[in-house]
Order: structure tokens, then C-alpha cells, then sequence
């Protein structure tokens, strides 16, 4: 945008770019150099002035010759009646030669009149689109700059409050490193209101099983409830900074064992946090630090298969957080596990950070 002084000044410039082109295009100005034609046309007044002056004087020539000269039969007599004669023959031709070369002359000059007419008038209409596309961007300008003017008014209306509050929290410090100040506490308050609000008011797990082994063919199969359940399956996350009771530890609320088209047994079980463990009533920012799991689970009585020898192929586990799906884990095993004649057989995974997608969001 042009300062408002340029702005102003800009149809003064047009013009006086304008009248430049036309000294340019028309041969005037100041700095002009004088024209060769100049020289020319002096020359021509001469002739102009010479040539009739000629003709006159043959006229009073002849006059004398035929009535004031007394003796015509002298041989001087006949010289000065042919050398009057040809003067007035010269005069007569450079008569003529000077008309033709005027009327040349003239129609030549009205062609260039008539150029030069049209070039002013072309010089006139583009000044005058040029002066009135220099008003048209005053205007814009103008409205551009009046817009402008009341966005920063009302921006000024907005910050008014943020500007008292920082000057009375922050009285030693100049207006903008107050309102700089303000603004990391706000920043600060609302990231300590959102850990305030994300809260873990329930806890709970699911886990998947996929096992290959060689199994009875009365093999045992269906879903047992929480209280009926042997050896009490359970899925723990272990805390790496160590510190006690912050192991979060689930317990079961369902389990079932069934057999797929491909002989494989499939062992799925949920289990959630206790009323009053940990973590409930904390925030998700304490979900961080979790990279090791144990899944504590009888994933089949001993009586139910022929050897001893279970290959683990597949572990999926699932953690609710009220409610919500927040991480999803599967992890290929390929571990060949004992099947023990009782109690639980525990398996053990690792990983950067169980719980890393909440952590994230607080």
C-alpha cells in the first residue's frame, strides 16, 4: 500500500509523465536541439524573397530595354534583352519549382498536424484512464485502510479486559511482556483443567488367546463366570519407575474356552480394576510408564490335552478406560508354554509403553 502522500501526489505525476511524452513524441521541449529543418526553411524564405524580386526586377528590365533604351540595333542591346530573358526564365522556373515544393510541403505538414493530433488525443485518453485508475486505487486504498481502522478498533475493544488484568497481575512489567505473561498462565491453566477433567473413573481389560496343541477329543468347553473360575486369571501392568502400589492389576469378571474349524483354542477373558485400586480417581497423565504386562490365565486343564506342550500363536489385549477403547495391542507370540497340572500360567509382555495413546492425550 502507497503512503497517503504518494497516493495523493500520483495524478500530478501522471501528467507531468503525459506532458514528457508529448515533448517526446512531438519534437518540443526544454533540452531540444535545434532541427536541421530550421536551416531549410530560411533558405526557402530566401528564395521565396529572391525569386519575385527577380521577376520584378526583369519586368523593369524589360521595360527599359523596349521604351528607355534609345539605340536597339546595338550588339548591347541584344545582350541585355537575352540576359533579361533568361533571367526571367530562371525567375519563372524557380517560381514554379518554389510553388510545387510550398504545396509539397503544406500537404506533408497537415499529415504530420493531423499525426500529431491524433497521437495528443491518444496521449489525452490514456491519461485520463490512467487518472482515473489512480482514482479508482485512492478509493480502494481508502476503504482498504477504513476497514483496517475499525478491525483494529474492535481488536483493541477485545483486548481491553486482558489488558487491565495483565497490568493489575503484572504492574512492574510494560504492556506487552504482562500480556506475554498472561498468556503462558491461561496456556497453563487450561492444560492443568484438561489433566483435571481426564480422570479414570474405570479400568478394564480384554484378552484374546490363540493356542495349537495336540487336545482330548472331550475336550471342555464354554464360558465360566468370575466366581467359578480356577486359579483367578488376572492381567497386571507393571509401573517402571518401581514405586509401590502403582502396579495396576485387573481381575476377572468372565472367561471362555472354545475350539475353531482349525483345532486351534481360543481363550477370551475380561477383568477390570477393583472398586478403590489404583488407578481410579487418578488422572491420565499417571497412565504413563507402563512397559510390561503379565497375563495370568489356566488356558487349559492339563486333563485336556495329550502332551504336556502348548504353543501360544497369538496374544491380543484391550484396555477400556471409561469405556472407551484407548489401546489395542497384538502381539505374535510363538511361545511354547507348559501346561501346568494346576494353577496359572503367566505370560509376559513387553513393550515401549502399554498405555503411551492415553498419556498422549492428557
Amino acid at each position: 500500500m502507497l503512503p497517503r502522500c504518494a497516493q495523493s501526489n500520483q495524478p500530478w505525476v501522471l501528467a507531468q509523465k503525459a506532458i514528457s511524452n508529448i515533448d517526446k513524441r512531438l519534437g518540443t521541449g526544454k533540452n531540444r536541439t535545434q532541427s536541421p529543418s530550421i536551416s531549410l526553411d530560411r533558405s526557402m524564405l530566401v528564395l521565396k524573397v529572391i525569386l519575385p524580386a527577380l521577376v520584378l526586377l526583369g519586368s523593369v528590365a524589360q521595360y527599359t530595354a523596349d521604351y528607355v533604351w534609345h539605340d536597339k540595333r546595338t550588339n548591347r542591346h541584344r545582350k541585355a534583352r537575352a540576359i533579361i530573358l533568361i533571367v526571367q526564365l530562371l525567375a519563372g522556373v524557380g517560381t514554379i519549382a518554389l510553388v510545387v515544393n510550398e504545396h509539397n510541403a503544406s500537404e506533408k505538414n497537415a499529415e504530420t498536424i493531423k499525426g500529431n493530433a491524433t497521437t495528443i488525443e491518444n496521449i489525452r485518453e490514456e491519461a485520463k484512464q490512467n487518472a482515473e485508475a489512480s482514482a479508482s486505487r485512492d478509493a480502494q486504498n481508502q476503504a482498504e485502510l477504513t476497514a483496517l481502522r475499525q478491525q483494529v478498533r474492535e481488536l483493541d475493544g477485545r483486548l481491553e479486559p486482558f489488558v487491565k488484568i495483565a497490568a493489575k497481575k503484572y504492574p512492574n512489567l510494560p504492556e506487552p511482556s504482562a500480556l506475554d505473561r498472561l498468556a503462558k498462565d491461561l496456556i497453563d491453566l487450561r492444560a492443568r483443567t484438561s489433566r483435571l477433567e481426564r480422570k479414570v473413573h474405570s479400568f478394564a481389560v480384554s484378552v484374546e488367546l490363540v493356542l495349537e496343541g495336540d487336545w482330548a477329543e472331550g475336550m471342555s468347553q464354554g464360558l465360566e463366570r468370575a466366581l467359578n473360575m480356577p486359579n483367578d486369571p488376572y492381567v497386571k501392568f507393571i509401573s517402571s519407575d518401581a514405586a509401590p502400589g502403582k502396579d495396576i492389576r485387573c481381575y476377572p469378571t468372565a472367561i471362555s474356552r472354545k475350539r475353531d474349524a482349525h483345532g486351534r483354542v481360543i481363550v477370551n477373558f475380561e477383568a477390570s480394576v477393583r472398586p478403590g485400586s489404583w488407578p481410579l480417581g487418578q488422572t491420565l497423565y499417571e497412565l504413563k510408564g507402563y512397559s510390561k504386562a503379565q497375563i495370568g490365565v489356566a488356558m487349559v486343564e492339563r486333563r485336556n490335552v495329550k502332551s504336556s506342550n502348548a504353543l501360544v500363536k497369538e496374544a491380543r489385549l484391550k484396555v477400556f478406560i471409561n469405556g472407551v477403547p484407548e489401546v489395542s495391542r497384538e502381539d505374535l507370540l510363538d511361545a511354547v508354554v507348559n501346561v501346568p497340572e494346576k494353577g496359572i500360567r503367566v505370560l509376559n509382555l513387553e513393550a515401549t509403553d502399554f498405555l503411551a495413546p492415553v498419556s498422549k492425550k492428557s
